[in-house]
């Protein structure tokens, strides 16, 4: 929906009917220019796509489609925006910080498989709505360290068990564990969008809604907008693409055969690793082609074959610092792969040098016999 009118990008309608179903993604990207985070004194290009999932725990959806819907959404996501009426209540976190358990897996630098510490780039920002206590925490944006100024802190009021010493040992687990699953939580509080707005499509929001959700959005924009990564590694355009249209194939039968999580998590897993392997293997191939290519006279193998060994070396470099998704076994089958890949590579290098030096030793005969003429 536009802020207060004009076009919308998703249906929506009021009433406790469900209006989405699934997941819905913008069909055109957004494109703005950001700092460069390499290079601050130059800019680059993103794009950010909308996205809109249908409401979770209705009576519809099975707990597994609940599971497969958000980690779904995680997996398409940087900043995830979750909608809640009045307050962030015990059952929600509960079964939030179940599917969030995904997210791990997602954005991971190590497997979970491998029992090590998993962290992810991606944001969660509670947006409560129809918030009543205003007075005693302002609406704005709430996390750690940072409230609206003169108001109590409702992060630190939900999160921080440290503060309350009659929190359940249960709650604390949940808590450190849902916190753990995004690299940063925080809370944003709106007003309610006034009676008008509620009863009627055409009503305007209050005046005090519409000025909160500009600043939610501007805040958005400004601070909390990061590009999506997994496995440790910055998606491009080209790749989001083959990530989902992989995931849209395990979903086309929904009825008849939802995906499980775990196999979302293998098909992610392949794809990964096939864009780090492809990766890896062009750098040695255009490498090797480009020597081959600057010597057209042919070289000693002995030459080729110790410069084949250290381009291998410096790609199998690249592909274990890319290659952060998946165990340890799933990797080494790639890795696997990956130096067949540069066999065969080699064996046409190799073949490609015999005729150049064949070639250039035919020319030098030529050449001898033309200056004996």
């Amino acid at each position: 929906m536009a802020p207060f009118g004009g076009a919308r990008n998703f249906e929506w309608k009021r009433g406790i009917d469900k209006t989405t179903f699934g997941i819905n993604i913008s069909s055109e990207p957004y494109i703005i220019k950001v700092k460069d985070e390499r290079d601050s004194s130059s800019s680059r290009e993103i794009a950010i796509l909308l996205m809109d999932t249908q409401g979770l725990f209705d009576q519809q959806t099975t707990q597994r489609q609940n599971a497969v819907i958000y980690s779904l959404s995680a997996l398409c996501s940087s900043v995830s925006i979750y909608n809640v009426i009045e307050d962030i209540d015990e059952t929600g976190l509960e079964q939030i910080k179940f599917f969030s358990g995904y997210a791990n897996m997602v954005g991971s630098e190590k497997s979970s498989e491998e029992g090590e510490d998993v962290t992810t780039s991606d944001k969660l920002i509670f947006l409560i709505r129809n918030f009543d206590n205003e007075d005693q925490f302002g609406y704005g944006y709430h996390g750690m360290n940072m409230k609206p100024q003169g108001k109590e802190n409702l992060y630190e009021k939900i999160f921080d068990t440290n503060q309350d010493q009659k929190c359940p040992l249960e709650n604390k687990f949940v808590r450190k564990n849902f916190l753990e699953s995004y690299s940063e939580v925080g809370i944003y509080i709106l007003p309610d969008p006034g009676k008008t707005f509620r009863a009627n499509d055409q009503g305007e929001p209050d005046a005090d809604f519409k000025e909160n959700m500009t600043a939610f959005v501007e805040f958005i924009n400004s601070s909390h907008l990061v590009t999506k990564q997994i496995g440790n590694h910055e998606v491009t355009g080209l790749e989001f693409r083959k990530y989902i249209r992989e995931w849209a194939e395990l979903c086309k039968d929904a009825e008849k055969h939802f995906p499980k999580v775990q196999t979302i998590l293998e098909s992610t897993t392949i794809i990964r690793n096939t864009l780090v392997l492809n990766t890896s293997f062009s750098y040695f191939g255009l490498e090797i082609g480009k020597f081959i290519q600057n010597h057209p006279y042919g070289v000693q193998e002995d030459d080729l074959r110790k410069l084949r060994k250290t381009l291998e070396k410096k790609a199998l470099k690249l592909f274990n610092d890319m290659a952060k998704f998946g165990n340890e076994s799933t990797q080494q089958r790639f890795r696997t792969m990956l130096i067949e890949h540069f066999e065969k590579n080699f064996q046409g290098n190799l073949q490609m040098n015999l005729l150049n030096s064949e070639k250039a030793r035919i020319n030098k005969q030529f050449m001898e016999q033309k200056d004996k003429v």
